[in-house]
């Protein structure tokens, strides 16, 4: 099959005006695209997939510091340096679908009409990848809560120590760890019954809660 051409953009002058017209044909070859789907199909975990579609993107177009921000996750490759430029799409652009995030490219000088262009061809690409990532994140979070007080259960708990840990330990810093005990919590089962007992757990995670901390 014959390579799509990469030619976007044509200026014409006619007398004193310049008329530009717009090719609607696909930047992206048919190998291009096989290539992408088959990096962006390596991993389900969120931050490795946008990881690689930035290398996707830096490697296609230019290097940007590629964000993404929905109610299940966010990514960013550098959240530090501040950009001149940034431009963000909402994903997927079709408004027939529910919305999923939004992503937003940052860099130095202003995305051009051919480069956005290829963002969208490489969106369509992204956006099934990265539903199914999102929604793996969603079932792992799940995994990793008590279905009572939504709070982090012992798997939770292991995991996040060992982390806490490592931080630690890379970082040269303290590490504290507070645990709590209810007291007198038999009683109310015994007196009150399970459901009441439920309630105060509630109850009690929902306020460790309020200062955002993370249980």
């Amino acid at each position: 099959m014959k390579a799509n051409t990469h030619s976007v953009l044509a200026s014409h002058p006619t007398g004193e005006k310049v008329f530009t017209l717009i090719h609607n044909d696909p930047i992206l070859t048919i190998e291009d695209r096989f290539n992408c789907l088959e990096i962006l199909q390596e991993s389900l975990d969120l931050k490795e997939l946008l990881t690689n579609f930035a290398d996707i993107v830096a490697k296609l177009i230019r290097p940007f510091n590629v964000r993404f921000q929905s109610a299940n996750g966010f990514f960013s490759l550098d959240n530090v340096k501040k950009y001149q430029f940034s431009s963000t799409f909402n994903l997927p652009l079709s408004s027939k679908s529910p919305r999923i995030g939004a992503i937003t490219y940052q860099s130095e000088v202003p995305v051009s009409v051919e480069e956005n262009k290829l963002f969208i061809e490489l969106h369509q690409l992204l956006v099934p990848c990265l539903r199914h990532s999102l929604k793996f994140s969603e079932l792992s979070a799940q995994a990793f809560k008590d279905h009572l007080t939504n709070i982090g259960n012992r798997a939770y708990y292991d995991e996040s120590l060992q982390r806490a840990i490592e931080q630690s330990s890379r970082g040269h810093q303290s590490l504290s760890l507070m645990v709590f005990d209810i007291n007198n919590f038999k009683p109310i089962n015994d007196n009150f019954g399970h459901l009441v007992g439920d309630k105060v757990l509630q109850h009690f995670a929902s306020n460790s809660n309020q200062d955002n901390t993370h249980f």
